[in-house]
């Protein structure tokens, strides 16, 4: 299979590729094609020069699946979620909305930054969510949208920030007449979804009014209803990965497993013959309390999007498009899971070490002294589906636009858009440390038998959720200006300039509180204004019956008040030797501007003061100690800080693609191309990674990690955190270890180049009709660059080539599709600790549609009757043996769906 992929992607070089859209095809009714704006370019009716947009078609929403727009965009390869579920994260404020990711970019999910831009119409729209000021896809029902233009290529030259990645523009329809309703129903294991559209409009000469109500649910899927999720068969000796269940605490004691953990006894006084080795000490025994945790959220979504269009005498025309959203999940977490950290018989209280055999000291001997054993206790506590999330949002918008002919084809198109949403979380979770540790130190509770805990204990342990709350408003104002310039030899050249406004306003409340006490958690509000100017030039150098040769040029200078300008190039040109062949390039600078969600002021430091003595995933390994870092002593703590930095700068980037296109005029209905494209990426607004200590301290430390700090540092830390957890050590500053600062700041970089393809194929027959689709994206090679200090280094443990194919007949008045889709799996790198397991294998669907239009006369004259059926098979996802599978769904990867899905539903307009 291998070598054939790669044959596909070199015949895929040379042959085939990401087709531009049809303006003709793609016009809405009434439209001329000289009107049509394309995403990519300022000017109106023509293709960008020298990039590539994909365009997903009204046919295409049709015969998917997709009751939402995310889902729908799970079908396109260049997304990161292809073939894959992408939802709201589980227990937290960081990802509550969905975001398209182009190229599955970094920095994407512990940020409110997004590299990809979504558009509606070509516009803005507020941003969403807690900690985001980006878009939920979902705001727009399918079934208002015309048809989806993705430009995977740097835009910020043309759209400003966030166009890193791409774009993605929703092109709703203009004008309806009638009434249009259509709903379907979908069942799988343990699953059901249902989703309804009304249009509902009014057409007259001059004018239309419309408007379209949707509605979608799903059901929960639960680890339980899907075998894959943590009892597949071991790659181990045919043995199970993951016990079932955890009767008992996962007991982990200097790396040597307890008895009393499903993994069965270990040698009786074992912990005290000799020092345990440092390979094992601090590992953890995995043990599955996933069963009750959802893998997919209920969700239920409301939409109501409205159009207005009216000619005002002859050159003049206004449009005015309005939009409400409410969306609700529920997101099961299962059982509270934690660990707690026991150090001697006394901190053991009344429960000590006999329930497991051991009538030894909790001390034993190592080479330097006595001192004492730290035993992590992993444990599981309260009903099955205790631990739940709710995340609702609201969102709304309203942008009247007016366009003006001025004559000698140039056009004035000046809009007023204004939103605002209302994003709200709330996660139940365990008490704070610092009330967990009393109640085992008195005995109330005991994590070594948690299912035994008092409900009143645990009444005072999950008690507790964490809040989060976000209200944002966008306000913007934007005029472009038109036209043709003058005559060249293939055309006329031509010329679009205009400037934007932007004020943006975040507020937020953000923390862990005791519920009914969220008004105690701080709010916080940023704003900020964003001033832009820009403009490009079209020119078809070389024209007529033969060659010919269209180069563009664009610019946009941006500037905020915050943190000050930037100006963003663009360049591109189409050269077409023959008709039928085009070949094409471009280039650009684009960048992503610091959210305001990301701002210091509404993102503000978390000191902890750990002991990092007991709490081991935080101190240096001992394997460090002889590099600056020896262990901390007993009286020290570390200064743990989270939040982001001030002084946050863009993210930028540097994009470049050549790409060819084929539509030969002997075989009509034929269209392939290929694109190479090349992204840099530098500035990256991250987290910095702490969980793996042997990559903070060895990678991370030297910019954030301050070891042996002075008065004056631990001083300006205190004196600026905005919250507190744990109490200050003394004597200072001698018992402070270290400032461990993870806080979100400017990183590294990141380099992806690859080859988007694609071949598309429809001919006529005495049938009726037959088509076939094959595309795709292969990533050639990806980088990372953990600071701006390192050198790159290679990322391999990805799926490197997604596929899409599709084999289609139209008969009479039938229709028949299958669509095979494709993710190809990765070596893993054995030594780094995935035990036995080698690769992560392929993941390969396959879907069906079938539609029926009735036809006739009468009220069943434009009805149609649909069949859809996703993931014929009931293919599972490859199963993973690496990641924190206690908790985090990391049992499975490489894609997913909700498994096999029938749909079955009916349109029809009168």
């Amino acid at each position: 299979m291998r070598t054939n992929l790669r044959l596909v992607a070199s015949i895929g070089v040379s042959l085939l590729a990401l087709s531009t859209p049809a303006l003709a095809q793609d016009a809405a009714d009434g439209e001329k094609d000289s009107d049509i704006v394309v995403t990519g370019t300022l000017v109106r009716g023509i293709a960008p020069a020298g990039t590539s947009v994909v365009g997903v078609t009204k046919k295409d929403i049709e015969s998917s699946s997709a009751t939402t727009v995310t889902e729908l965009l799970t079908d396109v390869p260049q997304f990161g979620a292809f073939n894959d579920l992408q939802t709201i994260s589980g227990g937290g404020n960081f990802v509550t909305t969905n975001r398209p990711n182009l190229r599955n970019l970094p920095g994407f999910t512990t940020t409110g930054t997004s590299a990809t831009l979504l558009l509606i119409d070509g516009h803005r729209v507020v941003g969403m969510g807690i900690a985001s000021t980006t878009p939920d896809a979902d705001f727009a029902p399918p079934g208002i949208i015309e048809r989806v233009d993705i430009m995977p290529d740097g835009g910020s030259a043309l759209y400003g920030s966030d166009a890193v990645a791409g774009v993605v523009n929703f092109i709703t329809m203009k004008r309806f007449n009638g009434v249009k309703a259509d709903a379907r129903y979908g069942f799988g294991k343990q699953y059901h979804t249902f989703d309804a559209n009304v249009t509902i409009g009014k057409e007259w000469d001059t004018g239309s009014i419309w408007a379209s109500y949707n509605y979608t649910e799903n059901s929960q899927i639960f680890g339980r209803d899907r075998a894959y999720n943590f009892t597949a068969p071991s790659l181990v000796a045919g043995t199970s990965v993951l016990s079932l269940e955890c009767p008992k605490a996962n007991v982990n004691v200097g790396g040597i497993a307890v008895p009393g953990n499903p993994f069965g006894p270990a040698p009786a006084n074992a912990l005290y013959a000799s020092p345990v080795s440092v390979a094992t000490r601090g590992t953890a025994n995995q043990c599955d309390l996933t069963d009750e945790a959802g893998m997919y959220p209920e969700q239920k979504r409301h939409s109501v999007y409205a159009g207005f269009n009216q000619q005002l005498g002859d050159n003049v025309e206004l449009d005015i498009r309005a939009f409400y959203y409410k969306k609700d999940s529920e997101f099961s977490l299962g059982q509270f899971s934690s660990s707690v950290n026991i150090v001697s018989a006394a901190a053991l209280g009344a429960f000590g070490l006999a329930q497991f055999g051991f009538t030894s000291s909790p001390f034993r001997v190592s080479p330097t002294g006595y001192f004492a054993e730290t035993q992590a206790v992993n444990y599981a506590l309260g009903s099955n589906n205790i631990s739940i999330q709710n995340v609702g949002l609201d969102a709304w918008g309203i942008t009247p636009t007016i366009t003006a002919n001025l004559g000698s084809n140039w056009r004035l198109k000046a809009l007023i858009g204004y939103s605002g949403s209302t994003s709200e979380q709330i996660s139940t979770r365990l008490a704070p440390i610092g009330t967990i540790v009393p109640l085992v130190a008195s005995g109330e509770f005991n994590p070594y038998d948690a299912g035994n805990t008092p409900a009143a204990t645990v009444a005072k342990l999950t008690n507790w959720e964490t809040y989060g709350r976000a209200k944002q408003t966008q306000f913007n104002a934007r005029a472009i200006v038109d036209g043709d310039l003058f005559e060249m030899p293939g055309g006329a050249a031509k010329l679009a300039f205009g400037a934007e406004y932007v004020r943006e306003t975040y507020e937020s409340r953000k923390g862990d509180t005791i519920p009914a006490n969220f008004l105690s958690i701080p709010q916080f509000k940023q704003s900020r204004n964003v001033s832009s100017v820009f403009g490009e030039i079209v020119a078809p150098l070389i024209g007529g019956e033969g060659p010919s040769l269209t180069v563009s040029a664009a610019g946009r200078y941006d500037h905020y008040n915050d943190f000050g300008g930037t100006f963003n190039p663009k360049v591109g040109l189409t050269f077409k030797p023959v008709d039928g062949i085009s070949i094409r390039g471009a280039w650009g600078k684009s960048f992503v501007a610091p959210s305001l969600a990301d701002n210091f002021v509404a993102d503000p430091t978390a000191l902890n003061w750990i002991d990092g003595a007991t709490l081991n995933f935080i101190a240096p390994p001992n394997v460090l100690a002889a590099n600056g870092f020896p262990a901390v002593a007993g009286n020290q703590k570390i200064m743990f800080l989270l939040g982001s930095s001030p002084g946050l700068k863009p993210q930028k980037a540097t994009t470049w693609s050549v790409g060819l296109d084929v539509e030969p005029t002997g075989v009509p209905g034929l269209k392939a191309s290929a694109t190479y494209y090349n992204i840099t990426y530098t500035n990256i607004i991250q987290l910095v990674p702490f969980i793996n200590q042997n990559q903070f301290f060895s990678v991370f430390a030297p910019i954030a990690f301050t070891r042996n700090p002075t008065q004056a540092q631990i001083d300006a830390i205190t004196s600026t955190a905005g919250s507190t957890v744990g109490a200050p050590c003394a004597p200072q500053p001698s018992c402070v270890y270290g400032i461990q600062d993870v806080r979100k700041r400017n990183l590294g970089g990141f380099k992806q180049d690859g080859i988007d393809f694609t071949f598309d194929y429809r001919t006529d027959t005495n049938f009726g009709a037959v088509d076939f689709s094959f595309g795709g994206t292969r990533v050639l090679h990806q980088k990372n660059q953990p600071t701006s200090a390192l050198a790159y280094v290679a990322e391999n443990t990805i799926s490197k080539t997604k596929l899409r194919s599709s084999i289609g007949a139209d008969i009479g008045q039938f229709r028949a599709q299958a669509v095979w889709n494709y993710r190809s799996g990765w070596k893993l790198d054995v030594p780094v600790g995935l035990g036995s397991q080698t690769t992560v294998g392929s993941y390969s669907t396959f879907d069906l549609f079938f539609k029926y239009n009735l036809g006739g006369e009468g009220a069943l004259a434009n009805t149609a009757l649909t069949v859809t059926v996703n993931n014929v098979f009931d293919k599972y996802p490859p199963i993973y043996t690496g990641g924190d599978i206690v908790r985090n769904q990391s049992g499975f990867r490489n894609g997913n769906t909700v498994g096999r899905l029938v749909q079955v539903g009916f349109s029809t307009k009168f």
